[in-house]
C-alpha cells in the first residue's frame, strides 16, 4: 500500500470541503462537538488585548446597549420577561439540535460523496435526522466519560495541592495524567468511529459503540498517528485564526475610535466589532471542522478494509518485504 495514505485521506477530504461550501454552515455548528480549541486560543488573545477592557467598560454602560432593561413593574413587563426567557430556552434547544444534527449531516454528506458519488445537502440532512437519537446516545456516553476524566484530573490535582512537599502525589499526578490522557484518546476516537457506524452503517448506538471499540482495538496505532496529525493541524488553524484576528483588530480599533468620536456611543460599536472578529474566526473554524469530519469519514472507510492503515505498520512491512525480496 502507498505510504501516502494519510496524505490522500486529507487531500480527498479537503477537495470535498472546498467544492461544497454549503457544508461550512454545518461545520460552524459541528465545531461545538469538540473542535473548540479555536475559541480557547481566541479567549487567551482576547484577554491580553485592550479590547477586553473596552468590552468590560461597555458592559457597564447598560443605557448604551440596544436592548432596554426590563423591570417587572407590571403584568405586561412580567409577561415580556417570561417570553424572553422562553425564547432563550428555545434558542438554546435549537442550537443544541443544530450542533448534533450538523455533525451527522456532514458525515452523511461524506457517505453520499465518497461512497455513492453524488452530493445532496437535503438528502444528507434527512439521513442525519433519521439517526439523530442514536447520535445523541453516543454523545451522552462521551459526556459521561468526559465528566469522569475531568473528575479524575481534579482529584489528582487536589492531592498534589494538599501535599506539595511529598513525593508520592507527584508520581500519582504524572501516572494519573498519563492514564487519563490515554482514556481521553480512547473516548475521542471511539465516539468518532461510533458516529460513523451510526450514520454510515445505519447502526444503533449500542451496536455502534461495540464496533467502534473493536475498530479502535484494530487500529489504535493509526488512531494515535491521526491524532498527532490533527493536533498539528489544530495548531496551524489556531495560528491562522489568530492572524486573521490580529489583521482585523487594527482597522476595527480605528473604526471604533472614529465612531466613538462621531456618535458618542461605545457599546453598539463594540458589539459590531466583536461580531466581525468572532465571525471571521468562526468562519475559519467552520471550514476546518468540515474538513476534519470529512477526513474521519474517509479514514473510517479505509479502516474497514483488511489492509493496514497505520503508517508505522506499513513502513515496517515494506521494509520486511524488501529484505525478503
Amino acid at each position: 500500500m502507498s505510504q501516502k495514505l494519510y496524505r490522500h485521506v486529507l487531500r480527498d477530504a479537503w477537495s470535498v470541503t472546498w467544492r461544497h461550501p454549503a457544508l461550512w454552515v454545518l461545520g460552524a455548528f459541528a465545531l461545538f462537538m469538540g473542535q473548540s480549541q479555536f475559541f480557547y486560543s481566541l479567549g487567551g488573545l482576547f484577554k491580553i488585548t485592550s479590547l477586553g477592557k473596552t468590552a468590560a467598560f461597555a458592559a457597564a454602560q447598560s443605557r448604551e446597549w440596544f436592548l432596554p432593561v426590563v423591570s417587572p413593574n407590571s403584568w405586561s413587563q412580567a409577561a415580556i420577561g417570561i417570553a424572553i426567557s422562553l425564547a432563550c430556552v428555545i434558542a438554546v434547544a435549537l442550537f443544541t439540535f443544530m450542533v448534533i444534527q450538523s455533525q451527522g449531516a456532514i458525515m452523511s454528506a461524506g457517505d453520499y460523496i465518497f461512497r455513492k458519488r453524488l452530493y445532496s445537502f437535503k438528502a444528507a440532512w434527512h439521513a442525519a435526522s433519521a439517526h439523530f437519537w442514536s447520535i445523541v446516545g453516543v454523545l451522552v456516553i462521551k459526556i459521561i466519560a468526559a465528566v469522569v476524566i475531568a473528575a479524575g484530573i481534579y482529584a489528582i490535582q487536589t492531592a498534589l495541592d494538599a501535599w506539595p512537599d511529598v513525593w508520592w502525589p507527584k508520581v500519582l499526578f504524572i501516572g494519573g495524567f498519563v492514564a487519563l490522557s490515554v482514556i481521553d484518546i480512547l473516548v475521542t476516537f471511539v465516539a468518532l468511529y461510533a458516529t460513523c457506524y451510526v450514520v454510515l452503517e445505519k447502526q444503533r448506538a449500542g451496536a455502534a459503540l461495540k464496533h467502534a471499540l473493536k475498530m479502535f482495538g484494530r487500529h489504535w496505532l493509526a488512531s494515535l498517528e491521526v491524532g498527532v496529525i490533527f493536533l498539528i493541524a489544530n495548531v496551524v488553524a489556531a495560528a491562522i485564526a489568530k492572524l486573521v484576528f490580529a489583521i482585523l483588530f487594527v482597522p476595527l480599533l480605528y473604526f471604533a475610535v472614529l465612531m466613538r468620536s462621531a456618535t458618542g456611543l461605545v457599546a453598539p460599536i463594540v458589539v459590531v466589532n466583536l461580531t466581525i472578529l468572532f465571525g471571521a474566526v468562526w468562519f475559519i473554524a467552520a471550514i476546518y471542522t468540515t474538513w476534519f469530519y470529512m477526513s474521519i469519514v474517509v479514514l473510517f472507510d479505509r479502516m474497514q478494509l483488511d489492509e493496514p492503515v497505520s503508517k508505522v505498520i506499513r513502513f515496517v512491512r515494506s521494509m520486511v518485504e524488501r529484505r525478503a525480496a
